[in-house]
């Protein structure tokens, strides 16, 4: 049986509950250049010293909200895809349910394309190096996906980690376009057209094919 929170501890969790949600608003608005620690203190209604009793700074922070982001996007998507085994539905699915996911979403998809763009700057390495781990993990994610319609016979036997890439780029491209331009409707309506150009590129067009790392 968990031992149930004093006082302390749940002030606490709710300081640290407010200064992610914070966190999230401000670095959607502003970016994470531009955004500061103090904006977030002011946004969360806490003081900057409680601040950074939760995250020494702000890359720490922005680690944080990279590594919750991207494990929410795969739980996600992993719950929309289980039990689908035809590769075009997988495929599918998988671009839907990351539409889907950023629909409602959109200042998590605001952090992932901010600290997309910025994994080459320099900041500290090790906050850097935490990014990086989650990011890959991602596109690992997607390489495995797609490397499942290669075994079947269905996709094109090419490098399943360059292709992930450019699963991602699609979809980065598409829904921060229609975010940046503030365009009226669902984009989420919109993951048929983008499976369909993606999965052109990938299916076999019945030739026999040799394996090409690219």
């Amino acid at each position: 049986m968990t031992k149930p929170l004093d006082r302390s501890q749940r002030r606490k969790v709710r300081h640290f509950n407010r200064i992610v949600t914070a966190g999230y608003k401000i670095f959607s608005k502003r970016g994470i250049f531009k955004a500061t620690l103090d904006e977030i203190s002011e946004e969360a209604d806490v003081g900057k010293g409680t601040v950074y009793s939760h995250f020494k700074n702000k890359m720490h922070l922005i680690s944080y909200l990279s590594k919750k982001t991207i494990g929410d996007l795969l739980d996600y998507c992993k719950k929309e895809i289980d039990g689908i085994e035809d590769p075009c539905e997988l495929i599918e699915k998988l671009i839907s349910a990351h539409f889907a996911f950023f629909e409602k979403k959109r200042t998590l998809f605001s952090i992932l394309f901010f600290v997309r763009g910025a994994l080459h700057q320099d900041f500290e390495s090790r906050y850097v190096r935490q990014i990086q781990s989650d990011y890959e993990r991602y596109i690992s994610f997607l390489a495995e996906t797609l490397e499942y319609g290669v075994k079947r016979g269905g996709f094109r036997a090419v490098n399943p980690t360059n292709q992930a890439y450019v699963l991602h780029g699609i979809i980065i491209g598409f829904v921060s376009q229609w975010i940046i331009n503030e365009r009226k409707g669902s984009f989420a309506d919109k993951a048929d057209l983008v499976a369909e150009t993606f999965l052109r590129g990938v299916l076999r067009d019945g030739r026999k094919e040799e394996n090409k790392d690219y």
